[in-house]
């Protein structure tokens, strides 16, 4: 703590190098020359020791003639004794010792003028020196009695000013960076403009198809809503530099109302476009039509209860000015002893954290439920919203930024720039891509068809055309879910032909499939009548076409007469038959026959044999005569 800002005061009856001296014995962590720089300029004050006036005293001797008498005694050339100093005030002691006897309270002395107040203190002069490169010069005198300051020489000051006696503090108010707000009007202006154009576009190609069929009056109302919200902008940068200190409550109101309103404006009509696309799509069976009134409904409804919030809010805990201060900062571009202390406005409350959760809760909902049918419908296309998947992907961007926005700008709250900026920027970027999406491919539309003819039969959709586009929708549906169940029957049949590939890669199982089925056909025969001939029964004049009988008995295949049945012949021998399925078809089968056995007819399979055994037609019914079975 030394230089220009500071200035020491010591008392003054330390001998003239103390700042030199004993540094080590006195563990000083400092040189000889640092102790130099940072003694300079210090002031010392003792009480007078000498008389300035050399008048003579009540002794007979003047103080020079004392002085060269105390020296020509004590005081050698290389040492002063202890005391030197001091030595006129012992002297004058003891002459106030022998004035008091004589009842004389004061008279001239070595050291001045004797004088003692009503408590027995002395009254004498006070000496100011101050250290001058290295050297004490004496810069006045200090006369109690005459309440007298007597100058004898300049202080000299480092950086050539007096040093003030505290450090001046200056409060500076924290803005928006000038230029950073000036950007950030333009933008909002230039939207301001581009908004007001697209609601004269709209209102002059309100007859053109493509914006018949997209509401035109809820683009209006999303286009309102995008000017109170770039107005906003321009009421967010206002701060102290320019708006009065009792005027700034009313800033932070208007701030409020404009965003709110306006988020609710332009959200809330394209919530409502996405509502009634969501309407069609799920309620098509029941043969709803939402009219264009309730749209308009809707969003009063969500207006009236953001008018209602706002007026509860403003009336019972309204929003006031209040002062963030920072700890001090020091001055950039110059070298004063002044200190800054920043302080940054706020609009504030004493439930600020309430309202703004029901705030943030319900515009939060709102932007939930909107982002879900934006979801639900991002693949349906309406005639009558043509625009519906261009306001989903409007939805999409001011959630996205929603959701990044608002707990961001909590959190740099104190940091005016970075805030400012940070919400400014989302708000424009929310308008702009909104206006874009929803108004850039009717402009193109207009450019490229100038003159299209508006036929007044396609001014507003049927309700045939509606309850036409509804059955579709249905059908639709009812179609995509008929071929899922065909899809997963196809699924299952290719699982089981596998399976049936795999078993036939084993002989074994293989063959045993058809002889099992052969020994539980041969149970339900009457055990004196075995199977035996080429094929009897109805079943025999109905051998598949992929049947290949062995060659001793097969046809020449220019011969077309009909075979006759073969009669059944007992037989007592055990019938042991097995058929193995041919690899192509799985039914038909060459018999294998063993000794003793009567052979079943070639290309009867077992399901040709559990036929045959149920006996004949009836040719009158055409159902399987129960009287000749043999069952």
């Amino acid at each position: 703590m030394y230089g220009k800002s500071y200035v020491w005061l010591f008392i003054g009856w330390y001998e003239d190098n103390w700042f030199e001296v004993n540094l080590k014995e006195e563990g000083v962590n400092c040189t000889r020359e640092q102790m130099a720089e940072a003694a300079e300029g210090h002031i010392t004050t003792e009480a007078l020791m000498w008389d300035q006036d050399n008048s003579t005293t009540i002794s007979g001797m003047t103080a020079g003639q004392f002085e060269q008498r105390l020296n020509a005694k004590l005081k050698s050339p290389d040492r002063i004794p202890d005391g030197y100093q001091e030595a006129p005030l012992a002297y004058d002691a003891i002459w106030a010792i022998a004035l008091g006897k004589r009842h004389t309270p004061s008279g001239p002395s070595r050291s001045g003028l004797v004088k003692f107040s009503t408590k027995g203190d002395r009254l004498a002069r006070t000496q100011f020196e101050q250290l001058q490169d290295g050297n004490y010069v004496r810069l006045g005198f200090y006369d109690t009695n005459t309440d007298n300051f007597t100058q004898i020489a300049n202080a000299r000051w480092i950086g050539n000013k007096v040093p003030q006696d505290r450090t001046i503090v200056m409060v500076t108010l924290r803005t928006v960076s000038l230029t950073l707000f000036v950007l950030m009007c333009c933008l909002s202006f230039l939207g301001l403009a581009v908004a007001v154009g697209l609601l004269c576009f709209n209102y002059i190609y309100r007859e053109r198809r493509l914006i018949r069929h997209s509401h035109p009056v809820g683009n209006d109302m999303t286009l309102v809503g995008i000017c109170l919200c770039l107005l906003s902008v321009v009421l967010l940068g206002l701060d102290g530099r320019f708006v009065p200190e009792h005027h700034y409550h009313v800033v932070c109101q208007a701030r409020t109302w404009t965003l709110s309103v306006g988020f609710t404006l332009s959200f809330g009509a394209m919530f409502t476009k996405i509502w009634r696309v969501h309407r069609f799509a799920t309620k098509a069976e029941e043969k709803i039509k939402v009219q264009p009134r309730r749209l308009y409904i809707l969003v009063g409804c969500l207006l009236l209860v953001d008018v209602a919030f706002l007026l509860t809010w403003h009336i019972m805990d309204p929003l006031y000015r209040d002062i963030e201060s920072f700890p001090l900062e020091d001055p950039h571009n110059t070298q004063e002893d002044i200190k800054f202390k920043p302080l940054l406005e706020h609009c504030y409350c004493r439930n600020l954290t309430t309202w703004l959760g029901i705030l943030y809760g319900f515009k939060g909902l709102l932007l939930i439920f909107g982002l879900f049918l934006a979801y639900e419908t991002r693949s349906i296309k309406l005639k009558e919203i043509n625009d519906s998947r261009l306001v989903g992907m409007s939805i999409y961007n001011v959630v996205v930024l929603c959701l990044i926005t608002a707990p961001v700008s909590m959190v740099i709250g104190s940091q005016q720039d970075a805030s400012f900026a940070f919400v400014a920027l989302a708000i424009v970027f929310c308008c702009y891509i909104s206006m874009g999406l929803i108004f850039f491919p009717k402009i193109m539309d207009v450019i490229r068809n100038p003159r299209e003819r508006v036929d007044p039969a396609e001014e507003m959709p049927s309700r045939e055309e509606e309850e036409r586009y509804r059955k579709l929708l249905s059908e639709n549906d009812e179609l995509q879910r008929l071929i899922a169940e065909k899809e997963e029957k196809v699924r299952l049949l290719r699982q089981k032909l596998q399976e049936r590939a795999a078993a036939r890669t084993t002989g074994g199982a293989v063959v045993a499939a058809p002889a099992l089925g052969l020994v539980a056909a041969t149970r339900m025969l009457d055990p004196g009548q075995p199977l035996g001939g080429s094929g009897a029964g109805p079943s025999a004049s109905r051998r598949p076409s992929a049947d290949r009988r062995p060659s001793a008995d097969r046809r020449p295949s220019g011969d077309r007469r009909p075979r006759s049945p073969a009669p059944l012949v007992p037989s007592t021998a055990p019938l042991v038959q097995s058929s193995v399925p041919s690899q192509q078809d799985g039914l038909d089968s060459k018999p294998a026959t063993t000794p003793n056995a009567s052979p079943v007819p070639p290309g009867i399979s077992v399901l040709g044999i559990i036929a045959y055994t149920k006996g004949p037609r009836n040719p009158a019914t055409g159902d399987f005569d129960p009287s000749e079975s043999y069952l």
